[in-house]
């Protein structure tokens, strides 16, 4: 991945990682591939999901949501 992409993927989503947990180094070395499905995924914010989990996890609902279907099925 190229310097300039990895700033740009930096800025859209600098408020969905911690500082300390942004590994710029393994950006820089990612396949074409690798890089295709990061610019696709979609990422939460995490005080969403934290509200989620707060207000709706009782019902299970936050693990739709952070994508784990088999538990939010058995807390259903």
């Amino acid at each position: 991945m190229e310097a300039d992409k990895v700033d740009k993927f930096l800025l859209a989503n600098e408020n969905k990682f911690p500082d300390y947990e942004i590994p710029i180094h393994k950006l820089l070395n990612l396949s074409s591939e690798k890089e295709r499905i990061l610019e696709e995924t979609r990422f939460k914010s995490p005080g969403k999901i934290l509200l989620a989990s707060i207000f709706l996890g009782i019902l299970g609902l936050d693990r739709f949501l952070i994508g784990d279907w088999g538990k939010g099925i058995a807390k259903l």
